[in-house]
């Protein structure tokens, strides 16, 4: 949740940027959300 605020802090000052953490933050969610699957399971 912290990355895509940041994101969105630097895509509010600098366009580029948050165009450019986008990716980053995509992929923190998808093994964020991987890793409490994959926790439930045991």
């Amino acid at each position: 949740m912290l990355t895509w605020l940041r994101v969105a802090l630097v895509a509010r000052s600098l366009p580029a940027g948050g165009v450019a953490l986008a990716p980053y933050a995509v992929w923190m969610s998808v093994t964020a959300a991987l890793s409490v699957g994959y926790s439930r399971l045991n």
